[in-house]
């Protein structure tokens, strides 16, 4: 390569490396935008987190879902997130089948060490771990679940919870920190057979503007 020539070359590199560097943040305001917009059909904005690296099966989306850090988000089939729910994904998260997490709730997946009295906050360094919640788990509204956390299949967290240990399966947690309150049933609920499971129905009963909701279950 001639001498002339390498002062072009750095800076093609350069211009890759920045590009690369503003694609991660670009995408989430995209995401956290254009996907999270509520006059985005349900279907529409599954493929639009697709594009954006989400991995959801056949589930119900709501608007204003917000990712935070990156989008490294698995959700199941049949499973539902309701509004304002923050994904911060800087680490994996893992939402397993016929899962629903209420409006407002948090999965965070960094934080820090206690710090000095000077800097609390881990002096300003972070630590990351991924979150789990296997299937059929209900996760109340304005829960929040710390970094680390495993929530096992069929368990309830109550409303505004916070989780930061892991919870056994088929149990009701709530509180702060979140305890085990009781044991739940295990035993499965009568379904017509033929019939669709609630959740599943819900996605397919969409409207021009989204997701419709009436009669999420029969009579």
């Amino acid at each position: 390569m001639a001498d002339t020539d390498r002062p072009s070359a750095l800076k093609n590199t350069l211009d890759e490396v920045e590009v690369r560097r503003l694609a991660g943040p670009l995408r989430l305001s995209w995401m956290n935008s254009v996907a999270a917009s509520p006059v985005i059909p349900n279907r529409i904005r599954h493929r639009l987190l697709r594009v954006g690296g989400v991995s959801c099966g056949r589930c119900g989306i709501w608007h204003h879902v917000r990712f935070v850090g990156g989008c490294d988000v698995s959700i199941g089939d049949f499973s539902f997130v309701s509004s304002g729910v923050v994904f911060d994904a800087r680490a994996h998260i893992e939402i397993g089948t016929r899962v629903a997490i209420g409006p407002n709730a948090m999965l965070l997946t960094s934080s820090h060490e206690i710090g000095p009295s000077e800097h609390r906050a881990g002096a300003g360094y972070a630590k990351f771990a991924p979150i789990v919640i296997e299937d059929g788990c209900w996760i109340g509204a304005g829960a929040i679940i710390l970094p680390g956390v495993t929530i096992r299949r069929g368990c309830v967290v109550g409303a505004g919870a916070v989780v930061t240990t892991d919870c056994e399966r088929d149990g009701l947690y709530t509180g702060i920190p979140a305890t085990r309150k009781r044991d739940l049933p295990v035993a499965p609920v009568a379904v017509d057979a033929g019939s669709e499971p609630m959740l599943g129905r819900l996605v397919a009963t969409e409207g021009r503007l989204g997701t419709r909701f009436e009669r999420p279950f029969e009579p």
